[in-house]
């Protein structure tokens, strides 16, 4: 039941063969030194939530505080702001924010 109604098989693929879903669930083959769920998988899961919290204070930072809208750059004004540098940097740092 678990491999028929495994949604990421269906939704997104890739295809899934029966045997990696049971080697997996077993962990055999390739998926023995997969880490188990102690705490080796803690530790790189609050790193990632760490850079994910940093990122969006990053991003709140850009668009609210210094104004680095990407809405702006879609606007008439925005056609006349500056030079054409001016322009794409400001494009570039909305973008990337």
């Amino acid at each position: 039941m678990g491999f028929v109604h495994f949604a990421n098989g269906c939704i997104m693929g890739p295809f899934l063969e029966y045997i990696d879903y049971k080697n997996w669930v077993e962990l055999k083959d390739h998926y023995a030194k997969m880490p188990t769920g102690d705490f080796t998988t803690v530790v790189p899961a609050m790193k990632r939530l760490g850079t994910g919290i940093v990122v969006m204070l990053f991003h709140m930072f850009l668009t609210l505080y210094l104004g680095f809208s990407i809405y702006f750059c879609g606007s008439l004004e925005y056609r006349t702001y500056k030079t054409f540098l001016h322009r794409c940097g400001f494009f570039l740092v909305a973008m990337t924010s």
